[in-house]
């Protein structure tokens, strides 16, 4: 006998996977997808080139692909986050290089053939003296939006972007 699944009962049941911890010094190997049970995870970038003293939106964009609503639910307060790569691949945004999340359960709620967006204001700053949160000085930069709490075996995760302050 075949069952099937609703979309909504087999993402919530990976992102409550997540939820259960693994254990940190274990190697594990992690897919990075754009694209799972039909929802995508896209990011744009309002302009690629960011003047010291200017600034420009990041966009990120989680689509539902299918005609049914999903109900997405978190065991953190996280969910889609944004990061930002220096040329070297280190971790400019956030900073620190990983979110603190408040360890309660969320949920978000993404309309059949709908978008739920969100976006972070990126400026230019002269030097990085000081500087906090998605203030960078000139460089070369990359970024990717990530959906939080997923599975430690793959992660939905955009295409990345690059820009620069200059």
């Amino acid at each position: 006998m075949l069952v099937r699944w609703p979309i909504t009962a087999l993402i919530t049941g990976v992102l409550l996977m997540a939820g259960c911890g693994t254990d940190a010094t274990s190697p594990r190997s992690i897919r990075q997808v754009t694209e799972l049970g039909g929802l995508r995870l896209e990011l744009d970038v309002e302009r690629a080139a960011i003047p010291v003293g200017d600034s420009s939106t990041l966009t990120m964009r989680l689509r539902n692909l299918t005609a049914e609503p999903v109900r997405l639910t978190f065991g953190s307060s996280c969910q889609i986050m944004p990061y930002i790569e220096n040329a070297a691949g280190a971790v400019q945004y956030p900073g620190g290089g990983a979110w603190g999340c408040a360890a309660v359960i969320t949920s978000l709620d993404v309309p059949a053939g709908g978008t739920v967006t969100r976006t972070l204001l990126v400026r230019g700053v002269a030097q990085s003296d000081g500087v906090r949160g998605s203030s960078l000085p000139p460089g070369r930069y990359r970024a990717y939006a990530v959906l939080e709490g997923m599975s430690d075996l793959f992660q939905l995760r955009s295409p990345t972007i690059g820009f620069e302050v200059r």
